[in-house]
């Protein structure tokens, strides 16, 4: 399928949009943003196949191709002073495109997944989250100067989303029930809790007066957050139809 890029931001107290960003605007999977060198900058997957790069610069908004040829929504990092963006390659591996010295480059690294992409950075260690092909949420880390893999179990029906949490590194995707759960991070152990709900599309989240926030298209179509708040989690519809 084939998208427009617009943005919605939120000022003077309420949401207003703009028309599509970029040259083109047409994108084919969802988005991921990333400020780097002060510049805003949002990831997807082009008309191509390839990642492109929608970057707000000098007051405009300017596309670039980033190459290759991805099969995900991607995921985007600042780790070690090096922007980095999270795909799954058209070869169903896990890739990175890297930054660096005025230049993009890519990388395969070596896992299988199916489903886009979640990136977080835990106790200084660079991590990836996505759904392995046996189904269950995987954590691909960087440690030691190489990536390793362990499966956090579970089985999950949509591509994931990261948020350091109270201290808490915290994963929400979308069960085999089609309830939003997270995976959490305490004690040294990984455990699953279901939230609850019906949502059908992948989550993304986000922290905001302090209350952690997830957000996803819900069974009518709309758009529904769920929030954590007084030690419970709540959910509430927004509104609108969304794909």
């Amino acid at each position: 399928s084939e998208w427009t890029l617009y943005q919605y931001y939120f000022e003077n107290g309420a949401w207003q949009w703009k028309p599509p960003l970029g040259t083109a605007g047409k994108i084919t999977s969802s988005t991921a943003t990333s400020t780097y060198g002060g510049v805003l900058r949002v990831f997807a997957r082009g008309l191509d196949g390839g990642l492109n790069q929608d970057y707000f610069q000098n007051g405009q908004w300017h596309e670039q191709s980033l190459g290759g040829q991805v099969s995900s929504g991607p995921a985007a990092s600042d780790y070690g002073g090096v922007l980095r963006v999270f795909v799954r390659g058209q070869d169903a591996g896990l890739w990175q495109y890297y930054y660096e010295n005025g230049t993009w480059k890519t990388q395969p690294l070596g896992f299988m997944i199916t489903s886009g992409t979640a990136t977080s950075t835990y106790n200084n260690v660079l991590r990836v989250f996505a759904r392995g092909t046996d189904g269950a949420l995987h954590q691909y880390y960087f440690e030691n100067g190489r990536w390793k893999e362990q499966s956090l179990g579970g089985q999950i029906t949509s591509g994931p989303a990261a948020s350091d949490y109270g201290g808490v590194l915290r994963v929400f995707a979308r069960g085999t029930d089609g309830a939003l759960y997270q995976y959490y991070y305490e004690n040294g152990t990984w455990k699953i809790q279901p939230i609850g709900g019906q949502i059908t599309s992948g989550p993304a989240t986000s922290t905001y007066n302090g209350v952690l926030r997830v957000f996803a298209r819900g069974g009518d179509g709309a758009l529904w957050q769920y929030y954590f708040e007084n030690g419970a989690w709540k959910w509430q519809p927004i509104g609108g139809a969304i794909r």
